[in-house]
Order: structure tokens, then C-alpha cells, then sequence
């Protein structure tokens, strides 16, 4: 299925090329959310585990 028909079917007519972009940057933010958080998690794994 083409992205397009994807975008009529879910919103009735396909996005704007900023629609798109913003949508993008949501997705990039949340990704990068989850990255520092299992970090974060490593982090604290490797702390209580060997101390600093």
C-alpha cells in the first residue's frame, strides 16, 4: 500500500510535506527518549553492581 492511500485511509486526504516532517521529529524525539533512558538503566545496573 502506497504511503499515500495510507494517509487517505487514516486521515482522508494525504499530509503536507510539513505534516511529515514534524511527524518525523516526534518519532526522532521519542527514539532518542529511549535510548537515554536505557542508558540511564545500564547506567544504574553497572553502578549498583561494581560500585563506582
Amino acid at each position: 500500500m502506497a504511503i499515500a492511500q495510507r494517509e487517505r485511509q487514516v486521515f482522508g486526504q494525504p499530509l503536507e510535506m510539513a505534516e511529515r516532517v514534524v511527524g518525523g521529529l516526534v518519532v526522532a524525539a521519542g527514539a532518542l527518549g529511549h535510548a537515554a533512558l536505557l542508558a540511564a538503566a545500564a547506567l544504574l545496573f553497572y553502578v549498583l553492581l561494581f560500585g563506582l
